[in-house]
């Protein structure tokens, strides 16, 4: 059974995003809309926990303001680290929900991708071309 989502996982989409700093949440740009249009799908084909992986920090408030769940480009090193694709790879089996939205990236220590995957339970990985 997949490992239950931590209370502080789950805010109201608007709560969310009436919170978010305008710095953070960014402006709605031809860059910044397949982001929001991005995570309105994520929020009606996904219930569950996503984790965002990304470059911008307010593309990760847009998927945060429309999915109710708090995002972080720190969660994750880079999209094609080996860790991250096993584990993603692994989790796939197991028909999991961890989306990667945008493009690679570097942030911290190697095994944060693996120990987030399996905080989150399943994993799929949806990548936005």
């Amino acid at each position: 059974a997949p490992i239950q989502s931590h209370p502080l996982l789950s805010p109201s989409p608007l709560l969310t995003l009436a919170l978010y700093p305008p710095y953070l949440r960014g402006p709605l740009t031809p860059t910044t809309l397949p982001i929001y249009a991005a995570s309105i799908w994520l929020a009606l084909n996904h219930p569950g926990i996503v984790c965002y992986v990304g470059l911008d920090s307010s593309h990760a408030a847009a998927v945060t303001a429309f999915t109710g769940l708090p995002t972080s480009g720190g969660m994750w090193r880079e999209a094609m680290s080996p860790w991250t694709l096993a584990a993603s790879w692994w989790f796939t089996l197991n028909q999991a929900s961890v989306y990667i939205v945008e493009a690679p990236f570097t942030a911290p220590p190697l095994d944060i991708p693996c120990r987030l995957a399996l905080d989150l339970g399943l994993v799929r990985v949806f990548i936005r071309a």
